[in-house]
């Protein structure tokens, strides 16, 4: 995989910022997983909660209660046996807020969470929840999970309420003690990771005996590695599409070898600034002016030249492979590449054309926003693509290309005066997204909204009913008005899902293509992978 993680838990205490599917799979199980066809299985537990029933009640003021029994005679991988109180106890840890995690999905909707018995699970909920479906999932990002935690290893560390301490618990990274299909041996840092089936597990021992995982951050060395026959498969992007190809290239002289999965995950679009004191040119939020500028976005040219065409290319936040996208794709409004609509639109906003072609503002001014990305990847490729038929026709764009180091600096990715291309969830959690406190002053700017701080009263309303309303049906229906909403008024104009590569040599039988970025986890079915006879 890409890179080193701080911790291989389910839900750690510190975010690790990538993406970390397969780490966290190989070790982890919750009380239920997600399959390919977006279908929730009990996974832990001996059944999932179901609406209006015993195991999933509403209460008229609005709160619920979810009850769980766990599967007789589970154990932690060190033995210990696993009990519901475990979940409990997790509760009290997640929802201390010191600890950073008091107000995350789904701990902040909680009220509390009981065992009644050992294999009984009571989860008491503060307001109407839908995820409380799915908990131990990593679809949508490791926020989703509930994970029980080892009462037996961490509970005197959590009663001394030294917090520092116990995030810096060995626990937290190379003595993790998990559920999962594997159990952790072996942790080399800035090297590798190993483990071992783990007999106990709840689906079945895992069909391979050993798994290593390394950590290389360098996909040519991933490419060579994986050609040469020394590792048997790259996960979590150690592979971009470039060096896949490449793989795919090698292996078909020799008659085969390998192959190598491509899978709609990250949406990739244009971030647009709205912050008043920021937006450089004003011009920006005029929605005309943010029309004309998608309208002049070749976004097939970029699928094409940046994935080789493998990429999904989109006109919202809402895959075209969901099972609802028909109503979505009847109310949105649309933009095509149309140059020639992109000069009109500027024009109506009041723009002129100068000598040069070039468009101007009212002032005289050229109209040249920035637009920024950060290195690394394909996004330099990107920028430059999208600058170059920006030029093309008038829009005098500014490329500014930042160092991989400021990542983790919110507050600096979030002042940008015009447009940051970026990459980020998309579907129904890319909307939520925009619904969130976005990063500011106020928060520190470790908000979790859009970084160009747009907000809409109406689509608010839908997104919030959206987080509180049960019926799939019923939800389905403020995702659409949220998509009409969204390409109404472009708070970021779209491109395409970019592709998750998973590569493997020919022995290896159980990797699958995930072909809709809302199912879930790619490693759900790790446990069954295996080599060929």
């Amino acid at each position: 995989m890409r890179s080193e993680l701080p911790s291989i838990a389910a839900k750690p205490l510190r975010a690790p910022g990538l993406s970390v599917d397969m780490a966290v799979r190989l070790f982890n199980a919750g009380l239920d997983y997600i399959d390919e066809k977006e279908t929730v299985h009990p996974y832990l537990a001996e059944a999932t909660p179901k609406l209006n029933t015993d195991s999933w009640r509403v209460f008229p003021d609005g709160r619920m209660e979810t009850t769980y029994q766990i599967k007789q005679s589970l154990t932690w991988h060190d033995g210990a046996p696993l009990s519901a109180e475990d979940w409990a106890f997790a509760y009290r840890v997640y929802s201390t807020d010191d600890l950073g995690q008091a107000q995350s999905v789904p701990n902040g909707y909680m009220e509390d969470v009981l065992a009644p018995d050992s294999r009984t699970l009571i989860i008491k909920w503060k307001q109407l929840h839908p995820g409380a479906e799915s908990l131990g999932s990593t679809m949508g990002g490791t926020g989703r999970i509930f994970q029980a935690l080892p009462r037996h290893v961490l509970e005197q560390s959590f009663q001394q309420g030294q917090w520092e301490a116990f995030m810096a618990h060995p626990f937290w990274s190379s003595e993790y003690v998990g559920l999962g299909p594997f159990r952790l041996d072996r942790w080399e840092p800035g090297s590798f990771i190993e483990g071992t089936a783990f007999e106990g597990h709840a689906l079945g021992r895992a069909k391979i005996d050993k798994v290593r995982v390394f950590f290389m951050g360098d996909p040519n060395v991933v490419l060579a590695s994986i050609l040469a026959g020394e590792v048997h498969a790259a996960v979590d992007n150690a592979l971009n599409y470039e060096q896949a190809a490449v793989a795919e290239r090698e292996w078909t002289a020799r008659n085969g070898g390998g192959r190598a999965l491509y899978s709609p995950s990250q949406y990739r679009s244009t971030e647009v600034q709205f912050r008043p004191e920021y937006s450089n040119p004003p011009e920006l939020r005029d929605v005309r002016v943010r029309q004309a500028i998608l309208h002049a976005m070749d976004r097939h040219l970029l699928n094409e030249t940046l994935l080789g065409g493998k990429g999904l290319v989109v006109d919202s936040l809402i895959s075209s492979l969901v099972s609802y996208f028909p109503q979505v794709d009847r109310v949105i409004k649309k933009y095509p590449y149309d140059t020639q609509r992109t000069e009109r639109l500027l024009l109506e906003a009041g723009l002129v054309k100068g000598p040069d072609g070039t468009m101007l503002r009212t002032n005289g001014e050229r109209f040249a926003p920035e637009i920024w990305a950060i290195t690394g990847g394909i996004n330099d490729a990107e920028l430059q693509i999208l600058v170059d038929g920006f030029r093309r026709v008038g829009i005098d764009a500014q490329p500014k290309v930042l160092p991989f180091a400021i990542f983790p600096d919110r507050k600096a990715r979030s002042l940008f005066p015009a447009l940051s291309v970026t990459g980020g969830g998309g579907s129904e959690s890319g909307f939520v997204v925009l619904r969130s406190a976005p990063p500011s002053p106020a928060n520190e700017f470790l908000g979790g909204g859009g970084r160009g701080n747009w907000s809409n009263a109406e689509f608010d309303v839908f997104a919030d009913a959206f987080q509180t309303t049960l019926d799939r049906s019923e939800r389905t229906q403020k995702v659409v008005e949220m998509a009409r909403i969204f390409n109404a008024e472009l708070p970021n104009l779209p491109h395409y899902f970019n592709v998750r590569v998973t590569a493997f040599v020919s022995d290896l039988e159980g990797p699958y293509l995930a072909t809709n970025p809302e199912a879930g986890s790619d490693a759900w079915n790790v446990h069954l992978w295996h080599w060929r006879s």
